[in-house]
């Protein structure tokens, strides 16, 4: 696949088989992790609906997100997508740090320093777990986007 050929499938939904079936991202998307990809992109798709500004960078981030960050830069110039580096790094480089959130004043912290990116992160978490939890759902309240992570519970659950 082509770099065009990538960039145009991460576009589109249901492209996870050409994808991989492609092998430009073989060393990224081992045997080892190609389940769990499988899965998350998946879910990603249900998601993510009809949101392709979200979409699209947000399945480049399935596909990578068990790269580790230092990586992901030369792996996105690679793939032709570094003006997708930004969100793609960002929801990568915070992902799984809502776990470890002990109270209100983290709560808080983890807004404000993820605010610019907090939707894709939002639903890059909810795709990755397959449902909400209450530190989601209070991450979404706090940074204002709960409306917005209902509806993605809601198209889930479908």
């Amino acid at each position: 696949m082509t770099r065009a050929g990538l960039r145009t499938a991460i576009s589109r939904p249901g492209a996870f088989d050409a994808i991989t079936a492609a092998g430009d991202l073989g060393d990224v998307l081992s045997e080892k992790v190609a389940d769990h990809i499988r899965d998350v992109y998946q879910r990603l798709e249900l998601v993510a609906g009809d949101e392709p500004a979200l979409a699209a960078p947000l399945r480049l981030a399935v596909l990578l997100h068990e790269e580790l960050p230092d990586r992901l830069p030369a792996l996105l110039e690679r793939v032709g997508s570094s003006d997708l580096a930004t969100i793609v790094t960002a929801v990568i480089g915070a992902f799984g740090r809502l776990w470890k959130l002990q109270g209100d004043d983290d709560a808080a912290d983890y807004v404000s320093s993820h605010r610019v990116h907090l939707e894709p992160l939002l639903l890059f978490e909810l795709a990755h777990e397959g449902a909400p939890t209450s530190r989601m759902r209070r991450i979404a309240r706090l940074g204002g986007v709960e409306r917005d992570f209902e509806r993605w519970v809601r198209r889930l659950q479908v």
